[in-house]
């Protein structure tokens, strides 16, 4: 399974391309798209580069039907690309300390399903 980046998107096999602009807040939408990591000072949590989520995803080796855990959600966009790499038989768990966090999270996850059957 391949996971690579060009520092504006992550695709995931054949199941279309998660941007990471879709789960950044509003004043850090001009960020979204560069490789560095986010800092979203309103809600005291950062966001990684993309090239760390590739780096993790990458080596956890994640695969369909497995079940993912994702400790300090933040924004969920690790969630929604693991989500997507265990496929339909898989579980993707996902919780953080701060409930400012989980309710971005779940707000990008549903938003993100809105347009998506899987």
């Amino acid at each position: 399974m391949s996971v690579y980046t060009d520092t504006l998107r992550v695709p995931v096999r054949n199941t279309g391309t998660l941007t990471r602009g879709h789960f950044v807040p509003p004043p850090h939408k001009n960020a979204a798209y560069m490789d560095a990591p986010i800092h979203v000072h309103a809600l005291g949590f950062n966001i990684s580069a993309a090239h760390m989520h590739v780096t993790m995803l990458e080596a956890l080796d994640v695969q369909p039907g497995q079940t993912f855990l994702d400790a300090g959600c933040g924004c969920g966009v690790i969630a929604a690309v693991a989500a997507y790499m265990v496929g339909k038989t898989g579980k993707v768990l996902a919780v953080d300390t701060k409930k400012d966090c989980v309710e971005l999270s779940r707000s990008n996850l549903d938003l993100l399903k809105e347009g998506n059957e899987e």
